[in-house]
């Protein structure tokens, strides 16, 4: 007697119907690639202490001096202030092409911590960062929302 199994789609999260061998392909997402499910496996769900350090607040900025005399490392507080970079803002001739780089820096230090382009189209987002009326006032009339 052979055994069916169930199949779940790796991309996805599809389950086929029981069978003998997993489906060719995913009929959701066109993904060759199946494993099996068995119902005897124990669901794995991380404690709170295996996953602590992923959600918990930085607080000190990673950036350290180093303190010759002492021979300790001397840490500042992280305080990240939101700047806007102009010099690597896109503009074209077709304004959805449109984008302005923002970034996330530590205000002791000036490292950069994060930065993202957001498409001056997006002019909700831009007001959800509270920084649309300076993009507009800095780039004129290609920060103006485009009607649609």
């Amino acid at each position: 007697m052979v055994q069916k199994l169930k199949w779940e789609c790796v991309l996805c999260g599809y389950v086929a119907p029981e069978s003998e061998a997993p489906p060719a392909v995913c009929p959701d997402c066109n993904c060759p690639k199946f494993r099996e499910i068995n119902d005897m496996w124990p669901e794995d769900h991380p404690t709170p202490e295996a996953i602590a350090h992923l959600v918990k607040k930085v607080e000190l900025c990673p950036n350290y001096l180093n303190d010759p005399k002492i021979g300790s490392k001397k840490y500042h507080k992280l305080i990240l202030q939101q700047t806007i970079n102009y010099s690597q803002a896109k503009i074209s001739s077709d304004p959805k092409q449109n984008s302005v780089t923002i970034q996330q820096r530590c205000e002791g230090c000036n490292i950069l911590y994060g930065q993202r382009n957001v498409p001056l189209s997006r002019s909700d987002v831009l007001e959800k960062l509270g920084i649309l009326e300076e993009v507009e006032k800095h780039l004129g009339k290609l920060a103006a929302p485009t009607p649609p």
